[in-house]
């Protein structure tokens, strides 16, 4: 449908959806700085994140380059130590640290799927079962390069319902029902953005 990248992001960014032109903006410079890493192996595949809208509203985008509808368009937690429960993440709380349970900004390749434990609930015996979640890898040095080494992963998490996102460890955990069909379609090699101003 869109002749180019360029083309898909403008149009996203006049677009009535929720997707402000500032966020537009900074994922088509990031998008268009990374496209050509061999990490990014399906760029036609884009999913956004942004921090500054609460947790209690959908926040990240899934799109598609060959369509002006989102394929996705749901709510992501923040890390615990990125912003209030039901509030907006903060830009000054988000972190590339080990151990900071914060979320990360930039730009990022998504990797493989796998079975993980984060964010299952734990069983009678205190055991938690695993669940599809993705790692990702940032593409940005000194900004979300440690991603893969936090385990930063796109995953299911109980704490997800449809009236809010609740927190994370700094991953992007979405309702268990909505992370089982976004990750085959983002998975291996597509290009995702988070942004909070």
């Amino acid at each position: 449908m869109f002749e180019s990248a360029w083309d898909f992001f403008e149009t996203w960014g006049k677009s009535a959806s929720a997707l402000s032109s500032d966020l537009v903006g900074a994922a088509a410079a990031s998008y268009m700085q990374h496209v050509s890493n061999p990490l990014i192996i399906n760029p036609t595949i884009v999913t956004l994140v942004d921090y500054r809208i609460k947790s209690t509203e959908p926040r990240m985008w899934v799109l598609s380059l060959f369509q002006l509808a989102p394929l996705f368009f749901t709510r992501v937690a923040h890390g615990v130590n990125s912003g209030p429960a039901y509030g907006a993440g903060r830009k000054e709380k988000m972190s590339n640290n080990v151990g900071s349970h914060q979320s990360c900004l930039g730009g990022f390749a998504t990797l493989n799927a796998r079975k993980a434990k984060a964010g299952q609930k734990r069983d009678a015996e205190n055991n938690r079962s695993r669940a599809l979640a993705m790692r990702i890898e940032g593409l940005d040095a000194g900004v979300n390069d440690k991603a893969k080494r936090r385990g930063i992963l796109f995953h299911g998490a109980h704490y997800v319902n449809n009236k809010n996102a609740g927190r994370s460890y700094g991953c992007l955990a979405t309702a268990q029902s909505v992370n089982n069909k976004i990750i085959p379609l983002i998975k291996d090699g597509t290009f995702f953005f988070a942004y909070c101003g």
